[in-house]
């Protein structure tokens, strides 16, 4: 199937849900299935064979790629320009494409440093829910009016719609980087990963857990040379920053249920009850908690990460009504008869 009957048949089968009243599940490789809400769907549409670059430029630092094209396959095409996607979208062990990576908006240990997905992503295809292929953002950085579409698609998990190629920035491989560890608690990290934050230091990765706090430095040789001098530590061989990216520690193997809580790097929030500490401090793992950590959380948010599928909790935290009422009125801009993804994002969307 080439590229434009590729897209035709989308856009004939989401006329043809329309008329029957069908609903509609966006899926990729499936490596993200886990995330997010269980809504009924009627049948699916899949992205994994719409593969391929499209246009990549190195002196631009831009790619664009079809939405089904593989992570691995960006990772590779960049390698060979020592080049890279900073962002590092998980992809949990499966076959990530880039389609999902947006539409679940989830990034790396990189974030800390270089910014979430959405903040890389420059430009977007995509079908509506009434089946219109439009076109949204460019190949450059640049501001502008009315909705950012490009940067809403991520982390709406297909709700709004069939996200069919995407644009993004990349950068240059550092020419150095280095990883060290040491054994400290928890508090001990976390204050530390403070401190670290407001120096002038390449850091573009921590992490705690075990016992055990990680720090990557990342740029000139002089540069992580000298973090690693001033910081100290062991030199950690093994690629860490995977396991920890792709959720394959032991300890996220042997859980039964995962929750992720955001919150400002400094706070308090579930810090005592974290097993893992990302990002600084603003990202926390909890592994088999026993309550519900919305109900003590004081600040940011929290959500069911992953969890056996007979547990009926909400993934999601709640929104308040005036933030509800903003992702009600996109979803009807884009998919006013809501064939896409239902319920995916939120139970009542």
């Amino acid at each position: 199937m080439t590229v434009d009957s590729a897209i035709q048949h989308w856009q004939e089968q989401i006329k043809g849900a329309l008329a029957e009243g069908k609903r509609l599940r966006i899926r990729g490789a499936g490596s993200k299935d886990f995330l997010g809400e269980v809504g009924a769907f009627d049948e699916d549409i899949n992205t994994q064979s719409h593969q391929g670059i499209i246009e990549y430029a190195p002196t631009e630092l831009v790619m664009t790629v079809r939405a089904g094209t593989p992570l691995a396959t960006v990772k590779a095409v960049l390698a060979e320009q020592r080049q890279y996607w900073p962002c590092d979208p998980p992809t949990f062990g499966g076959a990530g494409t880039v389609g999902g990576a947006i539409a679940a908006g989830v990034s790396g240990p990189g974030r800390v440093a270089h910014g979430a997905v959405r903040d890389l992503v420059l430009g977007v295809g995509m079908i509506n829910g009434a089946g219109q292929a439009l076109k949204f953002g460019g190949q450059v950085m640049k501001n502008v009016a009315g909705y950012d579409v490009s940067r809403l698609m991520s982390g709406s998990f297909g709700t709004l719609g069939l996200i069919t190629d995407v644009s993004f920035k990349v950068l240059p491989l550092p020419e150095a980087e280095v990883t060290v560890v040491r054994s400290e608690t928890l508090e001990q990290a976390h204050e530390r990963f403070l401190q670290i934050s407001r120096l002038p230091l390449p850091c573009s990765a921590s992490a705690w857990f075990e016992g055990a706090s990680y720090l990557r430095f990342s740029g000139s040789n002089a540069g992580v040379e000298d973090a690693r001098q001033t910081i100290g530590g062991d030199v950690v061989i093994a690629d860490i920053w995977s396991q920890i990216r792709d959720h394959q520690l032991d300890a996220f193997a042997a859980a039964k249920t995962v929750w992720r809580i955001s919150v400002p790097p400094g706070s308090q929030a579930m810090l005592s009850q974290c097993s893992l500490l990302e990002w600084s401090g603003a990202q926390r793992w909890l592994l088999d908690p026993d309550i519900d950590p919305r109900s003590t959380l004081s600040e940011g948010h929290a959500t069911l990460f992953r969890a056996p599928v007979t547990d009926q909790t909400q993934r999601f935290q709640p929104l308040s009504a005036v933030v509800g009422g903003i992702h009600k009125r996109l979803k009807h801009q884009f998919d006013p008869q809501g064939i896409f993804n239902p319920g995916r994002l939120y139970q009542e969307i």
